[in-house]
C-alpha cells in the first residue's frame, strides 16, 4: 500500500476528487494538506473543509479497494467508522 501512495502523480488540486488509482497519491493528499494548513490563519473554516476533503477521501478510496458499497452520501463520522470497521481498527 505504501509503494502505491508514494508513486508520484501530476494532480491538479482544483480538480474534483476522483478515486481513482491516477488522482489518490501521497503527492495529492500533500497538497490538500499544504492547503489546509496555509489556510489556517488566514481562512480556518477553508483549512477544516481541506482536511475534511482529505480524510473523506481516503475513506472513499479504502472502501472502493475493498468492495465495501457506499449507500448514500454518509456524513464523513459514518464514512470513518465504516473504514476504520473494514480494516479491524480498535477505538
Amino acid at each position: 500500500m505504501f509503494d502505491y501512495f508514494d508513486r508520484p502523480a501530476a494532480i491538479d488540486p482544483t480538480e474534483t476528487l476522483s478515486l481513482n488509482q491516477e488522482k489518490l497519491s501521497s503527492g495529492y493528499v500533500q497538497e490538500l494538506w499544504e492547503k489546509a494548513v496555509s489556510r489556517l490563519e488566514t481562512d480556518p473554516e477553508g483549512a477544516i473543509t481541506a482536511s475534511r476533503t482529505v480524510i473523506e477521501a481516503t475513506c472513499k478510496f479504502i472502501l472502493e479497494k475493498k468492495a465495501i458499497p457506499i449507500n448514500g452520501n454518509p456524513d464523513l463520522t459514518r464514512l470513518f467508522k465504516m473504514t476504520a470497521n473494514s480494516l479491524s481498527l480498535a477505538p
